[in-house]
């Protein structure tokens, strides 16, 4: 029998999220960190949820070319992107009524906007 060495990280792992980094929008998109996103060069827009100790956190992640950047509520400045999102894309809100709930919320998300 074999022995598990290296178990895969979290899914939000996967992604270049940026977690204890403050959020800036501007009037062309926004910046988490070393991570800036324009609008004109979103190409999906996913919400889900993160699984962390105390509780899960509301996230969402924009898909930029090959690139796709994770923010999470928890954030500061989240909340300025979440206004500036729905200004942008009003297909996207309600965003928080589409998230699944428990048990199978950690990890899980869904797509609110797709170029087509």
């Amino acid at each position: 029998m074999g022995t598990i060495s290296h178990l895969p990280g979290r899914r939000a792992r996967d992604h270049d999220r940026c977690a204890p980094c403050a959020i800036v929008v501007t009037v062309h998109g926004f910046a988490a960190g070393d991570q800036a996103v324009a609008w004109q060069a979103v190409s999906t827009i996913r919400a889900g949820r993160g699984d962390l100790p105390d509780g899960n956190e509301a996230l969402l992640e924009l898909t930029s070319g090959d690139r796709r950047v994770v923010v999470g509520e928890r954030q500061p400045g989240f909340a300025a992107l979440e206004a500036a999102l729905v200004a942008a894309f009003p297909g996207c809100a309600g965003w928080r009524g589409a998230l699944p709930g428990p048990p199978a919320a950690a990890g899980t998300f869904v797509v609110l906007y797709r170029r087509d």
